[in-house]
């Protein structure tokens, strides 16, 4: 992008181009992080029970 022409065609295809890949780079890690976190939970939720003496 850095070598197109400000204000042309080319320039704003271009950033909509790399707007459109760090978006769904943006979405896999957001993906992956909401599975992870579910699967944690999910796998701890009956086995986590804490008895506190007071």
């Amino acid at each position: 992008m850095s070598r197109k022409e400000k204000g042309s065609k080319n320039r704003a295809k271009a950033r909509v181009k790399v707007a459109r890949v760090h978006a769904r780079v943006a979405d896999t890690r957001r993906d992956w992080a909401h599975k992870q976190s579910t699967t944690i939970i999910r796998d701890s939720a009956g086995a986590v029970r804490s008895t506190t003496a007071i």
